[in-house]
């Protein structure tokens, strides 16, 4: 359970840095 919390917030925060930096 706080597995699949930890790796959605993971995905989350890569999907955003990528974002930024493709920004």
């Amino acid at each position: 359970m706080n597995f699949t919390r930890l790796s959605l917030i993971c995905l989350i925060s890569f999907v955003f840095f990528t974002y930024v930096q493709c920004d």
